[in-house]
């Protein structure tokens, strides 16, 4: 079967930069400085390694414990799409999350530490859709956490086949290739379109709307060759 991983921030949803917000606030209330995330780049990488940055350039100490326990209460104050029109989820999400859960289980793979990716989507009642995932927390490189995913799945009694994985930026797509997953870019988050492009994906995607037929084209092709080697 095909297990099917999912980023979060520009392929699942928009959240109005309430995770770089909330890391800001929380660094100023460790450390005393403000601003410390203002010129960071979040596109693509792990908490941890935003966090380890920023904890060299201040000159202070990492305490990743306390930071991330402090980091969750500020984003789950953040995260609040009734009242904020900018946080919001990608085109086709919900009608995309449907469609894949029917060919085999769904699950994440994010940069954002497992409470930055529980805050998100359960702020959209979506937390309880992904049967298992794997986050900042989990492992140095995206490439690691779509292996460890892919145990889990494993574990959890899957028989996969195949890995997808759905991103939105270079990053997203290296590592999908780096993992021998099947890489699937969504032109829904904050990456050129040539930049996807040369990062050489699998699959090319405006958006989970008019891109969802192609996607689900992946684990029907899978469907066809087990049927026809029987």
């Amino acid at each position: 079967m095909t297990l099917w991983l999912f980023d979060i921030d520009g392929t699942l949803l928009r959240s109005d930069s309430a995770g770089r917000g909330a890391m800001g606030r929380t660094f100023e209330a460790l450390y005393g400085i403000s601003g410390a995330f203002d010129q960071v780049d979040f596109r693509g990488v792990l908490d941890d390694g935003v966090l380890q940055r920023a904890c060299v350039r201040w000159g202070v100490p990492l305490e990743r414990d306390r930071f991330v326990a402090r980091f969750q209460g500020e984003l789950e104050a953040g995260m609040d799409p009734a009242s904020n029109p900018a946080q919001q989820l990608c085109p086709g999400v919900l009608a995309a999350l449907d469609a894949v859960a029917a060919l085999g289980p769904v699950g994440l793979v994010t940069g954002n530490w497992k409470v930055g990716a529980r805050a998100k989507l359960a702020a959209f009642g979506l937390w309880e859709r992904f049967e298992l995932g794997a986050y900042s927390d989990d492992g140095p490189t995206r490439a690691a956490l779509i292996r460890v995913a892919t145990q889990r799945a494993e574990a959890a009694g899957h028989d996969v086949q195949r890995v997808v994985m759905v991103g939105d930026t270079p990053n997203d797509v290296g590592a999908a290739l780096e993992a021998g997953a099947v890489a699937v870019a969504v032109q829904t988050g904050w990456t050129d379109v040539a930049d996807l492009m040369a990062a050489g994906p699998d699959l090319l995607l405006p958006d989970l709307v008019d891109g969802l037929a192609a996607l689900l084209a992946l684990g029907a092709r899978e469907v066809d060759q087990s049927s026809s080697g029987r």
